[in-house]
């Protein structure tokens, strides 16, 4: 249990992850980089180095299953203006397994839909899979539960959250979507990217 103590400390961040931020808000690249430092990146070093080492314990083996593969969907603001959609930030971003799980975040109106694919080499996490993780190995401690209350997550669980790298070689496909009017529209794949963030 000793080598999953670090995760105690990363909880109140993961809280804040889920918690803190409204879907479509505008976020500085540096919010990202924080993120990717000083929480995905130590949870990321852990799961490599369980996947090299031999004989794994059921702790270690229940660890690694909170590593996300798969289809992943990430909405944004849509402008029609702009010549490119989605800023390549390199850096670890929200995103739902599922297109359901997309529908109930808060969104309204034309979105930028990303899909991608989370392969092996991208370590992608499935946020809920390590809170559970943590909460079933006692990990949270008291302290931060009366700070952060674990049941104010419990509304986010329909999002179905995985945090995805969002880099070229995963992003499979680009549309503008309108979940209400039922509408999706492909963008060209040379009308994908833009330089800036916002």
């Amino acid at each position: 249990m000793e080598e999953f103590i670090f995760l105690a400390d990363l909880y109140k961040e993961i809280y804040y992850w889920l918690a803190g931020k409204t879907p479509g808000e505008h976020t500085c690249i540096s919010y990202f980089i924080y993120y990717d430092k000083n929480v995905w990146e130590k949870i990321k070093s852990k799961i490599i180095e369980l996947e090299n080492k031999n004989n794994l314990s059921i702790l270690e083996k229940e660890f690694i299953r909170c590593k996300y593969e798969g289809k992943a969907y990430r909405v944004i603001n849509y402008n029609s203006r702009n010549k490119g959609h989605v800023c390549i930030t390199n850096t670890y971003q929200s995103c739902s397994r599922d297109i359901d799980g997309v529908k109930n975040v808060n969104v309204y109106g034309d979105k930028i839909l990303i899909e991608l694919t989370a392969r092996k080499e991208s370590y992608a996490i499935d946020i809920f899979k390590l809170l559970s993780f943590m909460i079933k190995n006692q990990i949270i401690n008291i302290q931060d539960i009366e700070r952060c209350n674990i049941l104010n997550l419990e509304k986010y669980l329909c999002e179905k959250e995985v945090i995805v790298p969002l880099i070229k070689e995963n992003i499979v496909n680009v549309s503008v979507v309108n979940f209400t009017k039922g509408t999706s529209k492909n963008i060209l794949k040379n009308q994908w990217f833009r330089r800036k963030l916002y």
